[in-house]
């Protein structure tokens, strides 16, 4: 994910929002403040960074630059696993590219038209998973969860079922 916020100011802005608006969630459930909030804001407010120059000094290349370019050791698994990694085609913010599913290709949800995986479905179906960590498991508008479901994370029908 990291990779992907990184390519793209379009994808940059979008990640900056959604860190943001999980914050905001946070806040919704519990009261406070998330601790990172402060600098997500920071980073916002800077944007996508500028390209790098190559760092020279004396016409030759310092040791920063160089390992700053060189190539990363990447251990055999990591790269199985990239070579499997699937992109979220539908549901994609306008001018984002493919955003990657990190997650076991068991939640991904695929466009019944075209069979291409689509983003926001396959992200509720993961975590819908996660009882415990997402709280689904708790009664929304109870003394252990106080508040409501979040908005996103059932489609308007399952809202209605709960």
């Amino acid at each position: 994910m990291t990779l992907w916020a990184a390519s793209k100011p379009e994808n940059y802005a979008y990640m900056a929002e959604m860190a943001l608006a999980m914050c905001a969630e946070y806040t919704r459930r519990y009261g406070k403040v998330m601790k990172p909030e402060t600098n997500l804001r920071y980073l916002q407010r800077l944007g996508f960074p500028p390209a790098k120059e190559e760092t020279l000094r004396g016409g030759k290349r310092t040791r920063e630059a160089e390992a700053e370019t060189a190539p990363a050791r990447v251990s055999k698994a990591a790269t199985q696993k990239a070579k499997t990694q699937l992109f979220a085609t539908h549901q994609v913010p306008e001018g984002c590219s493919p955003v990657p599913l990190c997650f076991d290709a068991a939640f991904v949800v695929f466009d019944d038209n075209d069979g291409e995986p689509l983003l926001v479905e396959s992200y509720r179906k993961y975590y819908r998973s996660k009882p415990h960590t997402m709280r689904v498991a708790a009664k929304w508008g109870t003394d252990r969860c106080p508040v409501s479901a979040p908005a996103w994370l059932f489609t308007p029908q399952q809202q209605q079922e709960e």
